[in-house]
């Protein structure tokens, strides 16, 4: 599967497409609405065929219970996590993971951090090259 998680649903080219219509559909509704909106209207285009709208029900599904297990308890922390590496995606419980599992998943969490931090770094960049200020953003500790 690829990073962005389609290539169980297209090809890379007929993907290409399908990410450029759905962009010019974006604009075409004045580049601000929501998700839930963008895509009721991509379907309502029918930019999705009906294996295209099984495969992505079937995420929406695995979305659905991603966040409930995602979802901190009283202790503040995850009820589960994935695992790193596992190829099917398999979460389990934090609580019966082993010290190894829950390193892996304590570093790659550590590195998705960093990641967004340099994206939001470099927005920030951005915004000052834009408007010629930027707000001030917090620093990883």
């Amino acid at each position: 599967m690829s990073s962005d998680g389609e290539s169980d649903l297209l090809g890379a080219p007929d993907r290409e497409s399908l990410h450029d219509r759905i962009r010019a559909l974006f604009k075409d509704l004045g580049g601000n609405v929501s998700m839930r909106a963008l895509g009721r209207e991509a379907k309502t285009r029918d930019f999705f065929d009906e294996e295209m709208l099984g495969a992505l029900m079937e995420r929406a599904c695995g979305e659905y219970c991603r966040v409930a297990l995602k979802k901190t308890g009283p202790d503040d922390l995850p009820f589960a996590k994935p695992l790193v590496g596992d190829k099917g995606a398999r979460w389990k419980q934090i609580d019966l993971m082993s010290y190894k599992e829950l390193s892996a998943v304590i570093l790659a969490d550590a590195d998705a951090v960093l990641a967004d931090h340099k994206e939001l770094r470099r927005l920030h960049q951005w915004c000052r090259l834009k408007f010629g200020k930027a707000p001030r953003i917090p620093a990883l500790g």
